[in-house]
């Protein structure tokens, strides 16, 4: 039998695929906005580093190996908020993925 909670569930989740589709982001994902944003960002990281082709070039990230160091460091931060997210705000690996972020944020393309 299913019951009505699963039907809700059902629907709500057909808005949330179509708000997603015609604004980018459903009404649910700002409910927990910062865990959200987190994972889109060691996802799209992950991606980078994996699939990625260039690398900036410049001091601190002059040879690929330096960039991949970067990326890592950005995506363990930001895997603390899913993993222990009581305690990620807190974390070293967190406050140095954001001063990563807020400095190589230019340089996150390929």
């Amino acid at each position: 039998m299913i019951g009505f909670g699963r039907i809700r569930n059902f629907f709500n989740n057909i808005g949330w695929f179509i708000q997603r589709g015609r604004r980018g982001w459903a009404d649910c994902d700002v409910w927990w906005l910062n865990t959200h944003l987190a994972g889109i960002i060691v996802g799209a990281l992950t991606r980078q580093r994996r699939y990625g082709r260039s690398y900036p070039g410049c001091v601190g990230a002059r040879t690929e190996e330096e960039w991949d160091d970067i990326l890592d460091r950005m995506m363990r931060g930001f895997a603390k908020v899913a993993d222990d997210y009581d305690e990620a705000f807190e974390s070293p690996e967190y406050k140095d993925a954001m001063e990563l972020f807020a400095e190589w944020f230019p340089a996150l393309w390929d």
